[in-house]
């Protein structure tokens, strides 16, 4: 993990907010960040990288999280911590896909009711 970066182990430490023992053990693999950690971790980097990028952030945090243990699909890297969780799960990609579609399908149902709700009560007043 600490290759990923070419930060020391203490800076890397200090910007996920852990000790640089915990780097140790992300890197041998017997423990992994968790999704909150690894997103202190990209927000940290940004502000040391500066003047980098955006995608390079984004290709440093893909790496990151691909050698934390997490699989990564490069070509779909988002914003949504839904869609992040799901794919942190390490399903197969059919099964992955399933459980995006559903909560697609959730967030749809859940806006055509406010607006049922909202339409309801224009005609109320």
């Amino acid at each position: 993990m600490i290759d990923e970066t070419g930060l020391p182990r203490t800076d890397l430490a200090s910007l996920a907010g852990v000790a640089p023992s915990q780097i140790s053990r992300w890197s041998s693999g017997r423990t992994r960040p968790g999704q909150a950690r690894l997103e202190q971790l990209r927000a940290s980097l940004a502000d040391r990288l500066g003047g980098e990028p955006a995608d390079r952030v984004d290709r440093t945090m893909v790496a990151l999280t691909r050698a934390a243990g997490y699989p990564v699909d490069d070509q779909r890297v988002t914003e949504d911590p839904d869609e992040q969780n799901i794919r942190a799960l390490g399903l197969p990609p059919a099964e992955t896909e399933i459980l995006l579609s559903l909560r697609r399908s959730q967030r749809q149902q859940l806006a055509d009711l406010a607006e049922d709700l909202r339409r309801r009560n224009e005609k109320r007043d």
